[in-house]
């Protein structure tokens, strides 16, 4: 049979064809590119902070609301149709964020929609760069580990107003979309550990 695609930016599966059409293709498109993830043999993406189920028909992606960030009350016989999307979505963003993690594992920038956050996350990746994997995170690693400054830059301080900005940044923006509070957490994450890293000389 025909095998399955992968999303670059993702490093998930995304559907084989249906319908003429391949559903990993049109809803990276259609979806801005925040990934296609599978859950309970149906696929899911983002519009938006909204949650949706993504089908192909006529080569055209069908995108069918499951579950959004806001809380909306929903008769009693609408009830079992919460709690399915209030999991789904619980799925859908811990899948996601372990797609986050892996992106900077290999440093690779995500994609965030905040300009402000957006800066400082593009400013911690370096392409090519010669130590790990190109972040200031990594760089601070080698740094802790070896005692020695990469390209006589300090890392290490960097990382700790990165790791400032982030936790600030996500204190001040509780209603920023959940893709760019998860990519902030990830960073937070990353730099805390990094951080950690123990002198081997």
């Amino acid at each position: 049979g025909q095998r399955d695609n992968v999303i670059p930016s993702f490093g998930l599966e995304s559907s084989p064809q249906q319908g003429g059409a391949n559903i990993g293709t049109i809803a990276e498109v259609a979806l801005g590119g925040k990934g296609l993830i599978k859950i309970g043999g149906k696929w899911f993406a983002r519009n938006g902070d909204e949650l949706v189920e993504v089908v192909a028909k006529n080569g055209k992606p069908t995108r069918i609301p499951i579950a959004s960030n806001v809380a909306i009350r929903k008769p009693v016989s609408q009830a079992s149709n919460a709690r399915m999307g209030a999991q789904l979505r619980k799925q859908y963003l811990q899948a996601e964020r372990q797609g986050i993690e892996q992106l900077i594992q290999d440093g690779t920038k995500p994609k965030v929609s905040n300009a402000r956050l957006d800066k400082v996350v593009d400013a911690h990746f370096r392409k090519g760069a010669a130590i790990g994997n190109g972040t200031t995170a990594d760089a601070a690693r080698h740094e802790l580990r070896t005692g020695k400054l990469v390209k006589g830059s300090d890392h290490v301080k960097k990382a700790g107003y990165d790791l400032t900005f982030f936790r600030r940044w996500l204190k001040a923006n509780p209603s920023a979309s959940s893709y760019d509070r998860s990519v902030a957490q990830a960073m937070i994450d990353d730099l805390e550990d990094a951080l950690k890293t123990k002198p081997e000389y």
